[in-house]
């Protein structure tokens, strides 16, 4: 994209396949742009038309914004931008995955954007060498935007204030963040939150065994949750830790989907 930097240029990772599209559910692909470019390619996001069970959405794929434009709503006003034009071409669904130890995105997907999740794909792409991936497994939410829903639209006040926590954060001598499991019989209540690191990236480099605890943890966690019926809605901020908030999907008002 003609010299955008929105990762690590000097790793090359291998372009995703067709066959890797279908093993984490795109069972069709047809090539659709729906990219947007400002100031001479400063940000942008791109999609393509997907078919799941012969029901069409769109597939956003990627979205780029050069580092010193970032935290300024503008991946917020792509998305929405983004969003117009699949109205306009008659989806209904808009689809993409992200990293969720990676909470910046994760406030934008869930908290600001109204999306869901609940849909957990472990090792998403396979092994991932640049350096925002390199040395874990390439595990994703799947988020499910449904952009003609009252939900995304009017986005109602969903009651959580009572989420029962399926985990706490410690700290160690350190300083670093560990997780630590509370007991659950099953998973019953209207609603659940699960802590996550702050700053995933600064704990890969500070200890990356302690980050791939992190992984297997939360994706046993995420993965129980989802089986149960249960999808991300939010993701709070605060000050040491994050937090995921959980509900049962079919409370939402999601338009039947």
């Amino acid at each position: 994209y003609h010299g955008l930097k929105i990762s690590r240029p000097h790793v090359q990772n291998k372009p995703t396949s067709r066959k890797k599209y279908r093993s984490v559910g795109y069972s069709s692909c047809v090539p659709y742009r729906c990219a947007i470019f400002y100031n001479s390619g400063l940000r942008f996001s791109y999609g393509f038309s997907a078919f799941k069970e012969g029901k069409p959405y769109l597939c956003s794929h990627m979205l780029g914004i050069d580092e010193q434009y970032r935290s300024q709503r503008i991946g917020e006003k792509l998305k929405f931008a983004q969003r117009d034009i699949a109205l306009a071409k008659g989806y209904d669904l808009m689809v993409w995955t992200y990293d969720p130890l990676e909470t910046r995105n994760g406030y934008l997907n869930l908290t600001k954007l109204n999306g869901i999740c609940d849909t957990y794909v472990e090792n998403c792409y396979g092994e991932m060498e640049d350096g925002f991936n390199k040395g874990l497994p390439s595990d994703r939410f799947e988020i499910h935007w449904y952009i003609n829903s009252d939900y995304v639209k009017h986005k109602p006040a969903i009651t959580y204030t009572n989420a029962v926590p399926l985990a706490e954060v410690t700290f160690d001598e350190q300083g670093l963040p560990h997780l630590k499991k509370l007991p659950t019989k099953s998973l019953t209540e209207a609603a659940y939150s699960l802590p996550v690191p702050k700053d995933f990236q600064q704990l890969k480099t500070q200890d990356a065994a302690l980050a791939r605890e992190w992984r297997f943890a939360t994706r046993e966690c995420f993965t129980q949750l989802f089986t149960a019926g249960y999808a991300a809605i939010r993701l709070e901020q605060h000050e040491q830790w994050n937090t995921y908030i959980f509900v049962k999907k079919q409370t939402l008002p999601l338009g039947g989907n």
